[in-house]
């Protein structure tokens, strides 16, 4: 009859940390499950009342940020990412905003999910790109090599 009740007890005992376990585990899974689901271009959407206190050369400078931050969450290992925004064409108050690393070539861009992302990017800051005036987004592994850009419509 011991022998019987201790099993009990082991079981009892292993069935309440399995209850705890799941009660703040799956919480957790939940949370996790939402931060996947949820795209890294939302995550880097452009704040309208911080960009309403900044000038033109500021909101450029905070958009390439947010771009950077995009393209890490993409790609991570990219240790020396560059982003900026330059003069573009012969047009006034026109720029381009550019991620810049030696890994970011036209072939990469075109395996990659990331020109769907850095598209939806654009389509969701697409009033702070064009306040800012940026009209293009692009990359290029250096600033002597073609890339690819993206109009800003």
């Amino acid at each position: 009859m011991f022998a019987g009740s201790r099993k009990m007890w082991v079981v009892g005992i292993m069935i309440t940390l399995l209850a705890i376990t799941a009660y703040y585990a799956v919480p957790l899974f939940i949370k996790l499950y939402k931060n996947y689901r949820t795209d890294p271009a939302e995550k880097t959407k452009a704040a309208p009342e911080r960009l309403a206190q900044m000038t033109p050369e500021q909101q450029r400078e905070y958009l390439a940020t947010l771009y950077r931050t995009l393209i890490h969450r993409e790609k991570p290992d990219l240790i020396s990412l560059k982003t900026y925004a330059e003069k573009w064409g012969s047009g006034k108050g026109q720029y381009i905003i550019y991620a810049e690393h030696p890994y970011l070539t036209r072939y990469w861009f075109s395996l990659s999910p990331m020109a769907r992302r850095v598209e939806y990017w654009i389509a969701i800051n697409n009033d702070a790109l064009k306040k800012a005036g940026v009209v293009r987004v692009g990359v290029r592994p250096d600033p002597s090599k073609a890339g690819v850009v993206f109009p800003v419509k």
